[in-house]
């Protein structure tokens, strides 16, 4: 990505430039270093986030390959402008979906590898002035994508939502039935990021979840799913 502008400093928005390359080369072969997702003056919604799937060439067989000592991190101070955030109140760091966003489109064969994706839960949310966002990790829908030796950390639920994920990855609304499902492997999560407890008023829980399987809105069975 960085022929196409980004730099892994932990300061420059290197989102729309990881965009730009997976649009030309449907793939990503990152450097140590981390990467930053958003920004505070962020205009466009190709700067909030890694967004695929949106072309055919998008739509099977993209990878990300990290060093092992690559980050991706959101932003500090997103909290203050929930313009690119999903429903105005959740950015996520990367998100295979395309149009319509409830999976129709099925993304598939997807391999994302070497990667820490940081959610910076207290980053994000570092003005009190703003109520707290939600942050988010990987969310994909189609068959046979792989998620191996990545590490997830700092997500946690802002003041809008009763839940938020780590990983979601779940068959589309046009994998066949008892397509193959996600694998999750060799992947460590950690401590979410949250320094003070909140419920969101009617939830008696927030949660950071991870979910894998088939597709709930037309009640397809994913199988042979791994997480471990």
């Amino acid at each position: 990505p960085e022929d196409y502008g980004a730099i892994p400093n932990g300061i420059t928005n290197c989102a729309a430039a990881i965009n730009a390359c997976i649009l030309a080369t449907n793939s990503c072969e990152f450097s140590d270093g981390t990467y930053i997702i958003g920004s505070p003056s962020m205009t466009t919604f190709a700067e909030s986030t890694i967004s695929f799937g949106w072309t055919p060439a998008q739509r099977d067989g993209v990878t990300f390959t990290g060093t092992g000592k690559t980050v991706l991190k959101l932003a500090d101070g997103l909290c203050a402008n929930p313009s690119f955030a999903v429903n105005g109140y959740e950015y996520r760091i990367l998100q295979a979906i395309a149009e319509g966003g409830d999976g129709r489109v099925n993304i598939r064969n997807i391999r994302i590898s070497g990667i820490t994706f940081d959610g910076n839960y207290n980053g994000v949310n570092n003005n009190p002035a703003y109520p707290r966002l939600t942050t988010a990790g990987i969310s994909t829908f189609g068959d046979n994508n792989i998620i191996e030796n990545c590490t997830f950390q700092n997500f946690n639920v802002g003041s809008a939502n009763a839940t938020s994920f780590a990983i979601i990855s779940m068959l589309s609304t046009n994998s066949a039935n008892n397509a193959q499902g996600a694998t999750v492997r060799n992947c460590s999560f950690k401590q979410p990021g949250r320094v003070s407890s909140y419920t969101y008023p009617g939830s008696p829980e927030q949660v950071v979840y991870i979910q894998v399987g088939g597709s709930l809105n037309v009640s397809k069975i994913a199988s042979g799913c791994v997480v471990s």
